[in-house]
């Protein structure tokens, strides 16, 4: 008998299937973690292009950092107060 009669037709599905759940319900468990580090990873990405504009065009590397933080929170406070 080979190793493939032992298992039923549905046994990958079935395994890739308890994966699934298995890593759905981690991501559910640790959304107090990950919401935030994702959205500051977002907003980071946002952030790139326009500091490295700053900084080729002459300002201090700090300076453009602050500036395109501040535009940034800004606009989230705006956002918020029009909710």
């Amino acid at each position: 008998m080979s190793k493939s009669e032992h298992t039923f037709p549905g046994f990958k599905f079935l395994i890739g299937l308890a994966s699934l759940m298995i890593v759905a319900a981690g991501l559910r468990a640790s959304q107090t973690f990950m919401i935030p580090f994702l959205f500051a990873l977002f907003l980071a990405t946002l952030g790139t292009p326009p500091a490295r504009y700053l900084k080729r065009i002459g300002i201090p590397k700090i300076i453009s950092v602050l500036v395109v933080a501040l535009v940034i929170i800004s606009l989230l406070v705006f956002v918020g107060s029009l909710l």
